[in-house]
């Protein structure tokens, strides 16, 4: 029996070609491939400037210092997210205020924002759901509105579009993912855009351990001004990502293809399932296939898909089901996402027979338990 994996990183013989050339050309830690990448990423994404790091993590919390945040600052984030958006939060000693998400984008819901505004909010961390885009022109203007800064969590969203306006080109801090599952990758990596030049020197001086590019008058030596970490990205790693994004395009119009061919299936079916918005104005990338499951038990559909030799998880989880994060305060479409929400696969070698497959046994999973 065949075995579905959830994802799959789809390499060719010019990752292996352009490894070999940075092994063999002596410089294999941050490096001129670093800037490259950083310079290929951020003219795609309309940006102008690109900062990248060791992972999306290290990005979003060197975007929050970067920005002044800290100690006793309140961030809007939303509930239904990966944990790395809350704990970034925690890492700066803020506090993070949790909002529900829209039950159709899944992403945080902007007409229940401004009520969690007061005079300790600082800032506002939407989250591109799977690579959904938020409601990014509403967030920033209530951002305008109440003089609060805006980080975008767009570790899924790297080639996303808004009315052909790409994700990272929205004037604000934007944090991407390049980890081995995403739909761009370097193995583990984070790309930071931003198009404010005093922030991006900070990101570049943080990221190694504060070192400044201006030099001393004596020994020619970087000068530490801030406090700093090690969230480098190596001239390897870069390497990858640079091949990579030759193709972005075609990688994203596969997964838009298999996604459309899903929700056909789904369609057609009968089961009730709420499967992804689909616009002419959005330009999802796919990143994740994530379904809404109304009927059929979500955990037992994982196991039995896993007896099908098919990986499939929950989409993602909500902060407030977690210690860290534990709040009387309910969020009930968050918690109905964190409860029937199933990640299927998605990645570019995935065919359209692997597809029906799938469908079909979640259908036989979910007939059979009726």
């Amino acid at each position: 029996m065949k075995h579905i994996p959830l994802a799959k990183p789809y390499f060719t013989e010019e990752e292996i070609d352009e490894v070999r050339d940075t092994l063999q050309s002596g410089w294999v830690a941050q490096g001129p491939r670093v800037k490259k990448l950083e310079d290929i990423i951020s003219q795609h994404s309309d940006a102008k400037y690109g900062v990248a790091v060791n992972s999306c993590t290290s990005a979003l919390h060197l975007s929050l210092l970067a920005h002044g945040l800290g100690h006793g600052d309140k961030i809007i984030v939303p509930d239904f997210t990966y944990m790395a958006t809350g704990n970034v939060t925690l890492h700066i000693g803020a506090i993070p205020v949790l909002v529900d998400i829209d039950p159709i984008t899944l992403c945080i819901d902007p007409t229940k924002i401004e009520e969690k505004i007061d005079k300790e909010v600082k800032a506002i961390i939407p989250v591109h759901a799977f690579g959904y885009p938020a409601e990014i022109q509403k967030i920033n203007q209530i951002a305008e509105d109440h003089n609060l800064i805006v980080i975008e969590d767009a570790a899924l969203a790297l080639g996303s579009e808004i009315n052909n306006k790409k994700i990272g080109s929205f004037q604000n801090t934007t944090c991407f993912s390049l980890q081995a599952r995403k739909l761009i990758t370097t193995g583990e990596g984070g790309m930071i855009l931003s198009s404010s030049e005093e922030i991006t020197e900070k990101l570049r001086a943080m990221r190694s351990q504060g070192a400044m590019s201006q030099q001393s008058s004596e020994h020619d030596l970087p000068v530490f001004q801030m406090l700093g970490l090690s969230y480098r990205l190596s001239d390897i790693q870069a390497a990858i990502g640079i091949v990579q994004m030759k193709r972005i395009n075609d990688l994203i119009n596969k997964r838009t293809h298999l996604a459309q061919h899903y929700n056909d299936l789904f369609v057609d079916s009968g089961l009730n399932i709420q499967i992804p918005k689909i616009s002419k104005d959005i330009r999802q990338n796919f990143q994740t296939y994530v379904v809404i499951l109304n009927q059929g038990n979500r955990n037992q559909i994982i196991t039995k898909l896993r007896e099908k030799q098919i990986e499939s998880t929950i989409g993602t989880y909500a902060l407030s089901h977690q210690p860290l994060f534990k709040t009387k305060e309910h969020f009930p479409i968050s918690d109905y996402a964190f409860k029937n929400s199933l990640a299927l696969p998605m990645y570019h070698e995935l065919t359209a027979d692997d597809v029906d497959y799938i469908v079909n046994s979640i259908k036989k999973i979910i007939t059979s338990c009726v």
